[in-house]
């Protein structure tokens, strides 16, 4: 399992569940002595790279540094990234290209700019339970290719098959439209 991200609260978790069931992990952050320095003791199957995701080589060299010491890599979790909280007309040029070079974004204005301070560390959910959910799937013999996690996600996706069926009947003539010959309606 390659985890980037290793050292945030959601990546930490994961990776203390997966290390503590026995598999081996490549534990990826901006500096690898930072993640020996949260695993003093060096657990079994722990392997700590250096992957800044800004710098292209590196996570790639992380991949290398996992196959040459565990010979496959069967999971990865991406949980590397920042957010940038801000009105676009207040963010410099140089902030936002960084932000983008993670492909993880949140611009916003207004509420949008509250909620990081509002929330850190208070999010519904249990971190814990969330990694042994994550851990779980990647033991599943047919593991799921979307997981929601918390009510929350549940609710948004149980919602979203409605959402789509209303907005395919407003704009069903117009789909049905742009086809050739006599399929066209």
């Amino acid at each position: 399992m390659v985890c980037h991200g290793c050292l945030a609260r959601a990546g930490a978790e994961i990776t203390r569940e997966a290390l503590g069931r026995g598999h081996r992990v490549i534990a990826a952050a901006r500096d690898a002595s930072a993640v020996l320095r949260a695993y003093p003791e060096k657990p079994d199957g722990l392997l700590a790279v250096s992957a800044d995701v800004t710098r292209p080589e590196q996570p790639a060299a992380a991949v290398e540094s996992g196959l040459k010491e565990f010979g496959r890599i069967d999971i990865v979790v991406n949980n590397a990234g920042h957010g940038l909280v801000g009105a676009i007309e207040e963010t410099s040029d140089e902030a936002a290209r960084a932000l983008f070079d993670v492909e993880d974004h949140a611009l916003g204005a207004g509420p949008v700019r509250e909620a990081p301070a509002r929330n850190d560390g208070r999010q519904p959910g249990d971190p814990a339970k969330a990694a042994r959910a994550v851990v779980d799937v990647t033991e599943a013999a047919e593991p799921p290719l979307r997981l929601q996690l918390g009510a929350d996600a549940v609710e948004r996706v149980e919602a979203k098959p409605d959402l789509v069926r209303r907005e395919l009947g407003r704009w069903r003539h117009v789909a049905l439209s742009t086809g050739v010959g006599e399929d066209a309606r």
